[in-house]
C-alpha cells in the first residue's frame, strides 16, 4: 500500500494540525500521543471505524457535559417536527440519508449527528448512523469527566460507523506534504468501498439504511480576506466570483467540495441543513426539502441552498460557495 511509504509525513502532518485545534480548544480537546499501538486507529491506512451507539438519554447526558450548547441544539432539533418526520420518513423506505451541513467550527457536525439520531431513535426509527471526519481527529483526545478519550471513541458512541478522510483541499496541501494521489487514492477508497459499499447494502435490503452527516466544504467557513480578494479581481484571476464592495466585509466563505461527495449523494437522499451555535439563541435547521443529487449542477445547488439557509439564520453575513477553490480567507491562526 503506497500510502506506508509516507507513513512519518502523515502522523506529523495530522498531528500537527490537531495540535491547532486543542489549542483552539482547550476546554475540550488534548493531542493524543503519535501512538499507532496505543491507539489503532492511527494506522494510516484505517479509513472506517465501527462504533457502538448507547441509547438516547446516556448520548445527551455525555454530549451535553461535554459542550453546554448541546441543550440548545437538542431543542431546536426536537421542536422542527417537519424536518424530522421527512427524514424519518425516508429512513422508514429505506432511503440512505446524506445530512449535508454548512461548518462552522470542528465540533458542530458531531454535536447535530449525535441530537439527530437521540431524537430520531425516540421516535422509534430504525436505522444505523455514520459521520465523515477530518483524519486529524485521530490524534485528538477528548475531556470527559477526569478521563480523556479519544475523539473517535466519543464519536463512536453516537455513530455506527465513522470514515476517516484525509484532506485533498487548497488548504490541506502545505500541512500533509505528500502526493496528493496517494492521498486521492484512500479517499476515493473510503467513498467507494467502505461509505458506497454500505450504501448498496441498504439499496439491496441487506442492511439498514444509514443517516450520514458530512460537512460539505470539508473546512470550517472562514471570513473573505478583502485585500487579496480585490487584488485577484483587480488581476483579473479566473473563477472569482464577484462579490459587490457593500457585502465583502461580512462574507463568509464555504470552500471547495470534492468529487466524492457528489458519489455519496448519487445512493443516497440529501437534507441540506445548517447551525448557528454562535449566538445564545441556537438553532439547526433542517430542510424539509430533500434533493436525489446526481449531477454537478444539483450539487451546486445544494450548496446555493445552504448558503441562503446560512443567510436566513445569520443575516449579520453574507454567504458565498468558493465553487473552484480560489477565493482568499482569513485563516485564525490556531483553527481551520
Amino acid at each position: 500500500m503506497e500510502i506506508k511509504r509516507y507513513e512519518q509525513e502523515i502522523h506529523q502532518g495530522l498531528h500537527s494540525w490537531a495540535e491547532e485545534h486543542a489549542e483552539a480548544n482547550p476546554d475540550i480537546f488534548v493531542t493524543l500521543d503519535i501512538d499507532p499501538v496505543k491507539y489503532p486507529y492511527q494506522a494510516v491506512g484505517v479509513r472506517k471505524v465501527t462504533g457502538n451507539p448507547i441509547s438516547p438519554d446516556d448520548i445527551d447526558k455525555i454530549a451535553f457535559d461535554l459542550d453546554v450548547r448541546y441543550g440548545g441544539i437538542s431543542r431546536s432539533i426536537s421542536s422542527d417536527g417537519r424536518g424530522l418526520k421527512r427524514i424519518g420518513e425516508l429512513l422508514n423506505d429505506n432511503n440512505n440519508v446524506v445530512l449535508a451541513t454548512g461548518h462552522s467550527e470542528i465540533r458542530d457536525i458531531g454535536l447535530i449527528m449525535a441530537s439527530l439520531r437521540s431524537e430520531l431513535v425516540k421516535r422509534n426509527y430504525e436505522f444505523d448512523t455514520g459521520i465523515i471526519v477530518n483524519a486529524m481527529v485521530k490524534y485528538l483526545g477528548v475531556k470527559v469527566g477526569d478521563n480523556v478519550l479519544p475523539a473517535l471513541d466519543v464519536l463512536g458512541l453516537a455513530a455506527d460507523e465513522t470514515y476517516v478522510n484525509i484532506p485533498n483541499t487548497n488548504s490541506a496541501k502545505d500541512k500533509i506534504p505528500i502526493p496528493r494521489r496517494v492521498i486521492s487514492f484512500h479517499n476515493h477508497a473510503m467513498v467507494e468501498y467502505d461509505i458506497n459499499g454500505r450504501f448498496k447494502n441498504t439499496i439491496k435490503k441487506d442492511q439498514r439504511p444509514m443517516l450520514l452527516a458530512v460537512a460539505m466544504s470539508g473546512t470550517v467557513i472562514k471570513p473573505l480576506d478583502v485585500e487579496k480578494y480585490e487584488s485577484k479581481l483587480i488581476a483579473g484571476a479566473d473563477h472569482i466570483p464577484y462579490i459587490s464592495e457593500v457585502f465583502r466585509h461580512k462574507t463568509m466563505v464555504s470552500g471547495e467540495v470534492g468529487h466524492g461527495i457528489l458519489r455519496i449523494m448519487k445512493n443516497a437522499i440529501t437534507v441540506p441543513s445548517v447551525s448557528n451555535l454562535r449566538r445564545s439563541n441556537i438553532s439547526v435547521d433542517l430542510s424539509d426539502s430533500p434533493v436525489a443529487v446526481r449531477s454537478r449542477e444539483q450539487l451546486d445547488a445544494v450548496l446555493e441552498t445552504i448558503n441562503k439557509m446560512e443567510a436566513k439564520s445569520d443575516p449579520e453575513h453574507n454567504y458565498v460557495y468558493d465553487r473552484y477553490g480560489n477565493l482568499p480567507v482569513k485563516r485564525p491562526r490556531k483553527n481551520t
